[in-house]
């Protein structure tokens, strides 16, 4: 391709009784639109699948490292003037992924059960050559996931009932010097009704979760609560291509690294300020129209979310805002929505 543009992939897939074998690899070059921008990356997957009558499990390893330059920021003249134009041509950065997933699922009379685990190491590299210092981050987490469900029918309508347990473990080292350790555990259930004569799909979902996250460094912060989030919603089948849909629900979200533990060096993150810092919650409404075919798809919705606690970035200032408020109209919190069309020539 242009830009000095390749890649190369190879992949192969065995069979051998209940056994099945993939193998995947790829690597890619290219020198991107600017001066230092130019990215080499590769990685592979090995994964094994074991299949019986009443029992699947899977077992995957993968890896991925890509090496670029980082070519910074360019003023809008020099830009207009040369736009492959850098000011820092030996900057540059290298990241590593490297996962393991071990999956199953089984079927116990009338209930089928699965489990996940999933280990990722992450590292990011950068070499900061012209400002004269270098940056190190290296993330590790470790997720479990435990579910069981039941399907049945009754006169009028099928039913599926879902339980479930997942325990997220995430840590974070900076430098050596600011470190974040992050635990949540969590239950839910969600029940699925589809009646029958009408075509009428409704739901209703809870999870409970229990989190705490730590900060240790040049500026100390901790979370630690619980919280309790839900969705319920329903669906009406319009003839054979349409649906329209309702949704309701209350979400929430943690602060990620950047916004839960700031570098002191960038002045915009007082102590009393992270250790005041919330988990944001929203109110979801959500209400749409949507039609699928052979041939074509839409998706026309409106929505709404009503935040509390929100965190976001202030315009003005380009700063990060740790809201511990009510509603904070950093950013709109209401939408008019989306529409989204897919056409398919045949």
């Amino acid at each position: 391709g242009n830009l000095q543009t390749t890649e190369e992939r190879i992949s192969a897939f065995k069979i051998h009784g209940p056994l099945q074998l993939f193998f995947s690899g790829f690597k890619s070059d290219t020198d991107n639109h600017r001066e230092n921008f130019s990215s080499n990356s590769g990685g592979g997957l090995i994964k094994g699948v074991w299949t019986e009558d009443l029992f699947r499990t899977s077992l995957g390893l993968s890896t991925h490292s890509e090496k670029s330059g980082l070519p910074g920021g360019v003023t809008l003249n020099d830009f207009n003037l040369y736009p492959k134009k850098t000011y820092k041509v030996l900057d540059n950065g290298n990241t590593r992924t490297d996962q393991i997933i071990f999956s199953g699922e089984s079927l116990q009379g009338s209930w089928r059960s699965a489990f996940d685990l999933n280990r990722r190491l992450k590292t990011i590299d950068s070499d900061y050559v012209t400002d004269g210092y270098r940056t190190r981050n290296a993330n590790q987490s470790t997720r479990l996931g435990l579910r069981t469900w039941r399907d049945w029918d009754s006169k009028n309508s099928h039913n599926r009932l879902l339980l479930g347990y997942d325990n997220d473990g995430w840590t974070q080292d900076r430098d050596g010097f600011s470190q974040i350790a992050q635990n949540s555990y969590a239950v839910y259930l969600k029940h699925e009704m589809v009646f029958k004569p009408s075509q009428t799909s409704l739901f209703i979902g809870a999870r409970r979760t229990a989190f705490d996250r730590t900060g240790r460094g040049g500026v100390d912060g901790t979370v630690n609560e619980k919280n309790t989030s839900w969705e319920t919603g329903l669906s009406q089948r319009l003839g054979q291509t349409h649906e329209l849909y309702l949704r309701l629900g209350k979400s929430f979200r943690l602060p990620n690294g950047d916004e839960f533990l700031c570098y002191p060096i960038y002045g915009t993150c007082p102590t009393v300020t992270v250790n005041m810092l919330q988990v944001q919650q929203s109110k979801d409404t959500e209400f749409g129209l949507k039609a699928n075919s052979s041939q074509f798809a839409w998706d026309l919705r409106a929505y709404r979310h009503e935040l509390k606690n929100e965190i976001a970035i202030k315009a003005s200032s380009a700063q990060m805002v740790f809201s511990c408020g009510h509603i904070r109209a950093i950013v709109p919190s209401f939408n008019l929505g989306s529409l989204a069309l897919r056409w398919l020539a045949v």
